[in-house]
């Protein structure tokens, strides 16, 4: 059984703000949650367990008003460090805006640790393995490698055929052209399938997309996209309107007659599923452009908060 020193809550406020940000240990799971001026909970998010869970959610035994643990498919372990150990290993900001939602920060030993933002119901937390009912990742999937490639997104010339493609992308650092063509590749066929990616101007980038899906460890991925491009035979067609002329010669009433792909579309959307391109784009943006991927998740300004209530056992 957890001791009464491994349980606490403490209550921050914050200067000209009326909602209070709250963080409760109750020796099995820690969370954190916002109040609004009339007491309800604004955003509210899952911190750590401190007890081992079963795999999927509510399969631990627990009181009907206890806390909920986060399951291990949607919650990392805490780590070899020690747990925290009171309230004094926590602190909070927040970061007012004219123009973007109030964002609430916690920090465990000086380590940016969670994110609530107003309006939000669900907060981030570095621990959180899944998007789930109880926290969202942090930093959001995809976020590190869409910052690397960001700079350089309207700089290629995607429109004016293959050669002010290449010519444009030359003036990119190859990690940031190989993330920005898979990027648009992505983009694309999970909004319309592989005959919209070539029928749009983006099919000219698809031999590059290949080459970054290599370059970022998914050769599965890349073998389904060359798979969609020898459709078209050898060479492949960089002028958007060769291969929009080969596939409307194609008959058919419905879209398993008239589109070629359908099938390499789901085995693209299962490559893809639960973050795993993201996650690994975004391990190669750190890998080979770390400064660039490094993301700045606490807007200023920050204002600290203040420690108005405790509980300890």
């Amino acid at each position: 059984m957890d001791s009464p020193e491994q349980r606490f809550l403490v209550v921050f406020e914050f200067e000209d703000d009326d909602r209070p940000l709250i963080i409760e240990d109750d020796g099995r799971v820690c969370h954190a949650h916002v109040r609004g001026p009339s007491g309800n909970v604004i955003s509210a998010v899952w911190l750590y367990n401190r007890l081992r869970t079963a795999g999927e959610a509510g399969s631990e035994s627990v009181e009907p008003d206890a806390a909920p643990l986060n399951p291990r498919t949607h919650g990392l372990d805490w780590g070899e460090k020690p747990f925290p150990s009171s309230e004094a290993e926590f602190r909070a900001s927040i970061c007012k805006s004219t123009n973007r939602p109030t964002v609430f920060s916690i920090f465990v030993r000086d380590e940016l640790f969670a994110i609530l933002r107003a309006g939000e119901r669900i907060g981030m937390s570095k621990l959180a393995k899944k998007d789930g009912p109880l926290a969202l990742r942090l930093p959001r999937p995809g976020e590190p490698y869409w910052q690397v490639l960001s700079p350089y997104w309207e700089q290629v010339d995607i429109y004016r055929g293959g050669d002010a493609f290449l010519r444009t992308l030359a003036n990119v650092p190859e990690p940031a052209g190989h993330l920005l063509a898979l990027h648009w590749c992505q983009s694309e066929v999970c909004n319309g399938g592989f005959h919209q990616f070539f029928t749009n101007p983006t099919g000219v980038l698809a031999p590059e997309a290949a080459q970054g899906f290599r370059a970022i460890s998914m050769p599965a991925i890349a073998d389904i996209l060359e798979r969609a491009m020898a459709v078209f035979g050898t060479p492949y067609p960089r002028a958007q309107e060769m291969r929009h002329q080969f596939l409307s010669r194609i008959p058919g009433k419905t879209r398993e007659e008239w589109d070629p792909f359908t099938a390499l579309d789901d085995a693209f959307y299962e490559a893809i599923g639960d973050d795993v391109l993201d996650d690994a784009a975004d391990a190669y943006a750190a890998r080979t452009m770390p400064l660039e991927a490094s993301l700045n998740l606490t807007p200023e300004p920050q204002v600290g908060g203040t420690v108005c209530y405790v509980r300890l056992g």
